[in-house]
């Protein structure tokens, strides 16, 4: 928040009833630059008028510089107890991955999905994001993002801007909004352009769009948001924490699905620096399965690693799914985040996501690149997040 001279960071926190507002809510303010809080306020919206107290937090000029200074001798042991490897650690990381997804605050995102041996202004498909706290809005690119003969952007191009301006030349659909309180789907329905389309200007590749219907998926509420992670189409609070493991009730206390276990390792050996590494293990794996993963659609993996980023807002940095074939372990598919970036409210974000071998090619296979350009200041008018 800025107004006149002053500058500050404001959190805010409503509690939800049965997904409803309760009319309580809680804000928290932060000097940006000390980064500690020096006001927070409670308001209750009541019949007839607002009532609720405030706090104001003052600071000592001087204070000690470490906890040296405080007393501790410096020739004492430090343990690090981040992260152990035991159930409760696991879970504290399964739990942070997940509530992670709804933490996120306010963007608009362009994200274009495309092939590793793409230039990055060639794309197949384009979505349009829009996210402001509990609600959600994604469209997606009617057709084909690049067409043959397209010109490719000059070398000194700015991809966010250049992107932002070939956007406003493409057609979109509404894919999926949350309002809220509901999850709202839509399916569009084509057909193939006739001589007569053609004629009339058509382009002979590309279906005519006939309608678009829309339904009511489903209710979404407090921590049945936490549970599941609806609306994929490659927003990037997903893109970035996977529904890690293999969970038999991950809305209740994260308990593994019988059969798996995981550990945590703190020190890693290898994999991002700076992570903390998650492994899930199915005990209970057919082998056949290690054939199988040679088209790995829908195919579960003996072994799951997750690197996670802590400090980063438990950002899944890296993912791999792996088999076991004549002793040797493989990675049949999985992710890489190659770029992050951080919101003006300090959450991250993912800008460019590898997933490995999705094009499986006579001899090869490629990975599927999917870049994300945000802007964290575009207006989001209620409008956005009504279903149309």
């Amino acid at each position: 928040m800025e107004r006149e001279t002053k500058r500050w960071i404001e959190h805010r926190f409503e509690l939800l009833r049965n997904g409803k507002p309760s009319q309580q809510e809680w804000i928290i303010y932060v000097d940006p630059e000390s980064r500690l809080p020096f006001r927070w306020e409670t308001i209750h919206r009541v019949e007839g008028g607002i009532g609720g107290q405030r706090w104001d937090v003052d600071y000592p000029d001087t204070g000690p510089a470490s906890i040296y200074t405080m007393g501790a001798p410096k020739s004492a042991e430090v343990v690090d107890l981040l992260v152990k490897p035991l159930a409760a650690d696991v879970k504290r990381l399964l739990a942070g991955v997940v509530s992670a997804v709804w933490r996120c605050d306010r963007y608009h995102v362009l994200v274009i999905e495309s092939s590793e041996d793409q230039h990055w202004s060639e794309g197949d498909t384009l979505y349009r994001i829009w996210r402001s706290g509990p609600r959600w809005r994604v469209e997606k690119s009617y057709g084909r993002v690049t067409r043959f003969g397209d010109a490719l952007a000059p070398e000194d191009a700015d991809p966010a801007l250049w992107w932002r301006q070939k956007a406003d030349t493409l057609r979109f659909v509404p894919y999926e909004l949350c309002d809220g309180e509901w999850i709202w789907r839509y399916t569009v329905n084509t057909r193939s352009p006739t001589q007569e389309d053609i004629e009339a200007g058509a382009p002979n590749d590309v279906k005519v769009l006939v309608s678009i219907d829309k339904r009511r998926d489903r209710r979404v509420s407090g921590r049945d948001l936490e549970a599941r992670a609806y609306g994929g189409a490659s927003r990037p609070e997903l893109a970035g924490r996977y529904r890690v493991g293999f969970l038999a009730d991950v809305s209740a206390d994260y308990r593994m699905a019988p059969g798996h276990e995981a550990t945590a390792d703190p020190h890693p050996t290898s994999g991002p620096p700076d992570t903390v590494l998650l492994e899930v293990r199915n005990l209970l794996w057919d082998p056949a399965n290690a054939e199988r993963s040679r088209r790995p659609w829908n195919v579960r993996p003996q072994i799951r690693r997750f690197w996670i980023d802590q400090r980063r807002g438990y950002l899944v940095m890296r993912r791999d799914d792996i088999v076991t074939r004549d002793g040797q372990e493989e990675v049949f598919t999985g992710s890489l985040i190659e770029g992050v970036t951080q919101s003006p409210q300090g959450y991250w974000y993912p800008t460019i996501v590898r997933t490995l071998k999705t094009q499986l090619l006579p001899g090869k296979a490629l990975d599927t690149i999917k870049r994300y350009y945000y802007d964290f200041d575009a207006p989001m008018p209620d409008s956005l997040f009504e279903a149309d």
